[in-house]
């Protein structure tokens, strides 16, 4: 028979997400032989942004960005199903099963399971906020190092377990104050929380914020804790906020932010509050004379330049202009000193310290203000400037010229967090803001986005878990149930009431197929964990468990009672989107392929006369 080509390419594509599925991922180089060079990827979406792809391919890439996007998690998850679904449809194809029954089979088959797994949601119960009096920030701003000590394990369907290298804090003595107050947090339990190895989460689901950050971590805790630091600094200056109603916590990513530090190791990262950044060192001796003073600052919104004009102020004809030469004459320079003299008659008559800017900044101003002790600081993210507007009382502005004493905000700090080979690490902030950044540390270049990736997917994990309110367990315990499902719907006897006598022929094969998908990506999955160094291993403990659930009588019991012990949770939402939507793609590309192989008209006068048949 005509080969389907579109499957063959999509099994193919997803088999390089071995490498992204589970909690032990490895980084991909992508070598560009054209030019030479090589690009480091350590997930699905960066991996497929790289390749060159074609018509399959760009499907696929599409379907994983909209997983990301939408969840920012379990894109591993939906390639490897992909590709295990594509070889279980050729292998359909080849046995004779028509594409409509395929389609219609393969559907059913992930209704059933979706509908299965719902008995598995475990509901997350965190203790309610209470009310504290207010609570000052750590002096100087000093890093928040996350805490080691809380449940962690990589453990699943194995009975084997092992824990990571233990980080150890930044040596600041405020640091390891903040990380013992994580500890003692109004969400976790104890001065340190369960220790690898200590009694397993309950199977009535996740009541303290420690055990959910230690079952979440899927074998990064460091990125987690980072996350859960956030959090709770998060929190606590929520807390601080007149009228503030006690309730479960919440994770608003909107309020944390990232800052990039190539150099020290992993284990240097950690979360500060307020806004972190990166200065030319040049700029140390006015950092220093402005830290640990109440600082007045101003907020800028777009760019901080003689020529800049908000978009919606001056028609796009009148910025029009024709450049001859290398650079401004010697009028234009002059324009600009004058501008930015006047700009800093602004700052000065409002004694401002501090000038925060979301755009670009003139080089001449910045030397100008620098030298009357004003540090301006440019591509500050939007979200920080409202953070910090909201905090102090500033009024963001788009020009000096709109300045006031109404627009300026009191008693902001600046702190130097460190010193890295890019220059000083700062931190901007107010007691009681709600913002955090994340400071994050690699020891190459080459693995720093690979390390932003790693925190937001932590992060995103913990906001939704906290979000839905409800998790699963982890480990492929949902997989395991799904598999046991199929596998009792493949062998219903003939004519089973809910399905149409015309598909009844084709079941065993199709949700058989479906079955040895979940059967595959569960053996890939254990095979990236301790104790199972090969794929083969790993099948054959999936077959066990698997033979075991189903005597039991209570596959669903069974799982839950097996699953005591792990301490591994997964998100609901996202691992069910990426099903569908691997599924989906599934069946995108079979289509396609049967148009092509058999023409157009052809495919449809057999679906039509083949659903007369079904009916």
């Amino acid at each position: 028979m005509a080969r389907h080509l579109g499957l063959e390419q999509l099994a193919t594509l997803a088999e390089a997400a071995g490498a992204f599925l589970g909690p032990v991922k490895s980084a991909k180089f992508v070598v560009d032989e054209e030019r030479g060079d090589s690009v480091l990827v350590g997930s699905a979406p960066r991996l497929l942004e790289r390749l060159e792809l074609g018509a399959t391919g760009r499907l696929l890439a599409e379907a994983v960005r909209a997983q990301h996007a939408a969840h920012g998690v379990a894109t591993g998850t939906l390639l490897c199903l992909a590709g295990a679904w594509s070889r279980a449809a050729q292998e359909c194809l080849q046995l004779g099963v028509p594409v409509s029954a395929l389609v219609a089979l393969m559907n059913e088959g992930l209704g059933a399971c979706l509908d299965a797994v719902d008995a598995l949601r475990l509901p997350v119960r965190l203790s309610c906020r209470h009310m504290r009096g207010p609570r000052p920030l750590p002096a100087a701003h000093a890093p928040v190092a996350w805490v080691p000590g809380l449940p962690w394990s990589d453990r699943g369907l194995d009975s084997g377990s092992r824990e990571p290298p233990v980080p150890c804090a930044p040596r600041t003595d405020v640091g390891a104050r903040e990380g013992t107050a994580l500890a003692h947090s109004r969400h976790f339990r104890g001065s340190q929380g369960p220790h690898p190895g200590s009694a397993a989460p309950s199977t009535q689901g996740c009541h303290d914020l420690g055990q959910l950050v230690g079952a979440l971590s899927r074998g990064d805790p460091g990125s987690m804790w980072l996350a859960g630091t956030a959090l709770w600094l998060l929190d606590q200056s929520e807390s601080l906020q007149p009228g503030s109603c006690p309730g479960p916590p919440t994770l608003d990513l909107t309020r944390v932010l990232t800052c990039y530090l190539p150099g020290p190791p992993e284990a240097a990262s950690y979360v500060c509050p307020g806004y972190a950044t990166v200065l030319p060192a040049a700029q140390a001796p006015l950092v220093s004379a402005l830290q640990g003073r109440p600082l007045r600052a101003v907020l800028l919104e777009g760019d901080l330049t003689e020529s800049y004009r908000h978009p919606g102020l001056h028609p796009p004809a009148s910025r029009m202009c024709t450049v001859l030469g290398g650079g401004p004459g010697p009028e234009e320079e002059e324009e600009e000193a004058a501008w930015a003299e006047r700009v800093l008659g602004v700052l000065g008559g409002l004694q401002v310290h501090l000038v925060l800017v979301q755009g670009r900044v003139c080089p001449g101003l910045r030397e100008v203000c620098a030298a009357a002790g004003q540090l301006v600081l440019d591509s500050v993210p939007r979200d920080a400037l409202w953070a910090l507007a909201e905090a102090t009382g500033a009024q963001p502005v788009a020009y000096a010229w709109q300045l006031s004493e109404l627009c300026v905000g009191a008693g902001v700090c600046l702190a130097v967090l460190g010193e890295g080979v890019r220059g000083l690490i700062v931190s901007v902030g107010v007691n009681g803001v709600r913002l955090v950044t994340a400071v994050l540390t690699c020891p190459a270049e080459a693995l720093m986005q690979a390390r932003e990736d790693r925190f937001w997917a932590s992060a995103r994990r913990l906001q939704q878990a906290l979000g839905e309110r409800s998790v699963f367990p982890g480990g492929g315990a949902v997989e395991l149930l799904c598999l046991s499902q199929l596998q009792a719907l493949a062998e219903m006897p003939p004519d089973p009431p809910a399905r149409r006598p015309g598909l009844q022929l084709h079941a065993p094969a199709v949700l058989g197929g479906l079955a040895r998908g979940w059967h595959s990506f569960l053996a890939a999955a254990l095979s990236r964990r301790s104790p199972f160094p090969s794929e083969l291993e790993a099948a054959t403990r999936v077959q066990r468990l698997l033979q075991a659930a189903v005597s039991s009588g209570a596959p669903d019991a069974y799982i839950l009672r097996e699953c005591r012990t792990p301490h591994v949770y997964d998100l609901v939402t996202p691992k069910l989107e990426a099903w569908r939507r691997a599924l989906d793609l599934v069946l995108l590309v079979l289509q396609t392929d049967a148009e092509v192989v058999v023409g157009t008209a052809h495919v449809r006068a057999t679906q039509g006369a083949q659903a007369q048949v079904l009916l």
